[in-house]
């Protein structure tokens, strides 16, 4: 950023910056320049900060994880970019999305809330499918205020928001606020945008990831399957054959008893064996429905106080805290009631236990 050389052509000193040219009003105390740069918004794009965005960004779609995309991308833009901080709320069983990753947070009102369809900024952006921002917030008629408490808590003035990918229903929404006076421009907008559409990307790589490593887990299933069959199987009608043949030829009718009971076991044992084939080759479509009928496995009492707590928002090391627990131990707690819930994150697990009537 720099000032012109002096002209003579009457026109009005003005400094270059990469959102544009800013014309200045003459200063005869030379403050021009210093009230320039407070008119410039803090999200300049130079040429470094590109490269650093596309740098972070790979790296981003490298990470094949789905909560460690999510939890980089809102770090993304406050670490990076100078946002105050940032959410990312995702598409759930809930009519809207679930804020599950933040950063930059002074409370944890934010974590765990419901952005309804076309409420608040968020969920405007989610219905709506398009990036949106607005400057002063509470007092924006652009949107609805039903999250005012929450965005006052965190004393948020201007927020700017995207969707995590394209069509009717987006995976998710990025959001981004300031703490303070100004506002959002351009320069924000490619940053809030470019930041989203890799996510989505980041995302689809990610599922791809874990559908490969399912599949690849179906295959070996199969292969044991195969095995099963080729060895126990056989040998099972082995036996059952050999039982039968001895059978006949025998005139003594313990050894008859005997070898009939044999028989029996036999055919109970390849029964059990048929069983565990079809279970081990059952399809993947039979998850759903497990998912609706809540979890098989019942969540214990210390499971269940974790995810509750955890659905009000607090951290691992808050509940270890209140349940005079280690941390590791509220991990595992959670890890298994994950599990039962048959969820691969932490607002997954949540929106599955209310769908449930759990919470």
């Amino acid at each position: 950023m720099g000032a012109s050389p002096p002209n003579t052509s009457g026109e009005p000193p003005f400094v270059d910056t990469p959102e544009g040219r800013y014309y200045l009003a003459r200063d005869p105390n030379g403050a021009r320049l210093a009230r320039a740069a407070r008119t410039l918004s803090q999200f300049h794009v130079a040429v470094d900060e590109l490269a650093l965005l596309n740098r972070e960004l790979s790296q981003l779609i490298a990470l094949l994880d789905r909560d460690l995309v999510l939890a980089r991308a809102v770090r993304l833009l406050t670490e990076d970019f100078g946002f105050h901080c940032a959410w990312i709320a995702e598409s759930a069983n809930v009519d809207g999305v679930v804020i599950g990753h933040t950063s930059g947070n002074r409370t944890d009102r934010l974590y765990g809330l419901t952005l309804r369809t076309g409420c608040g900024l968020g969920g405007k952006v989610f219905a709506e499918g398009r990036l949106a921002w607005v400057n002063g917030y509470l007092g924006s008629p652009k949107i609805t205020h039903d999250y005012d408490g929450e965005t006052a808590a965190e004393r948020i003035q201007c927020m700017i928001a995207a969707p995590i990918g394209d069509g009717p229903k987006p995976a998710g929404v990025l959001l981004g606020g300031l703490r303070e006076d100004g506002g959002f421009g351009g320069r924000a907008a490619a940053i809030v945008e470019t930041v989203a559409e890799r996510t989505a990307q980041a995302l689809v790589a990610a599922e791809r990831a874990r559908r490969s490593e399912e599949a690849a887990l179906c295959e070996e299933r199969q292969r044991l399957a195969l095995d099963l069959h080729d060895t126990v199987g056989a040998m099972l009608s082995a036996i059952t054959a050999g039982v039968r043949r001895a059978s006949g030829e025998t005139a003594d009718a313990t050894v008859r008893e005997r070898l009939g009971t044999i028989e029996r076991q036999a055919g109970e044992a390849a029964q059990t064996l048929r069983d565990a084939l079809r279970t081990m080759r059952a399809p993947a479509a039979r998850r759903e429905e497990r998912l609706r009928r809540g979890p098989r496995t019942p969540i214990a009492r210390r499971e269940y106080e974790v995810l509750r707590r955890v659905a009000t928002g607090q951290t691992n090391g808050e509940i270890a805290v209140a349940m005079s627990l280690s941390p590791n131990t509220v991990k595992a707690y959670l890890r298994n009631a994950m599990q039962k819930l048959d969820a691969r994150n932490r607002v997954e697990a949540i929106s599955r236990a209310r769908a449930a009537g759990l919470l």
